[in-house]
């Protein structure tokens, strides 16, 4: 007897929950790597103005 035939499959409630929770889950990993996607690039975009000002203001001290 395989998975459709013991009421567990697709057409039946609990496998219709299981890939529900399945469905779920798999968004809201997605929408977690997202976040962290978005804040490493933020922090990449931070950390490069930072060295752009450190940069600009050392040759500025060295030129007076």
């Amino acid at each position: 007897m395989g998975i459709l035939e013991s009421g567990c499959g697709r057409t039946s409630p609990i496998g219709r929950s299981a890939e529900n929770i399945g469905r779920k889950s798999h968004y809201n990993t997605e929408a977690l790597a997202n976040k962290i996607i978005a804040n490493q690039n933020a922090l990449m975009i931070q950390h490069r103005v930072m060295m752009n000002t450190a940069i600009v203001l050392f040759f500025r001290d060295a030129s007076e």
